[in-house]
């Protein structure tokens, strides 16, 4: 799922996807709330856990400042799958 980037036809947005594209897409789907509430919890939770073993398995000369750029995203992120909104 990715929202289509109107300045260049070719390239997805993947930035500006919303809990709300994904509720749409559950919808048109027909999954169960239940079944799609349980999948939205598995990606956050293992979203969260991989980016720790991942920082947790980086070499110690790895920038630190890439490595904390990449985490703030992809926090940034799974808060958003968190809201409703």
């Amino acid at each position: 799922m990715a929202i289509k980037n109107s300045s260049n036809k070719n390239k997805y947005k993947v930035e500006n996807i919303r809990r709300e594209h994904w509720n749409i897409t559950a919808k048109k789907l027909n999954l169960s709330m239940g079944k799609y509430n349980s999948m939205m919890e598995e990606i956050i939770d293992k979203s969260i856990s991989n980016i720790e073993k991942v920082n947790n398995s980086l070499p110690p000369t790895f920038p630190s400042i890439i490595a904390e750029k990449i985490t703030n995203k992809v926090i940034k992120h799974v808060d958003i799958l968190k809201s409703n909104y």
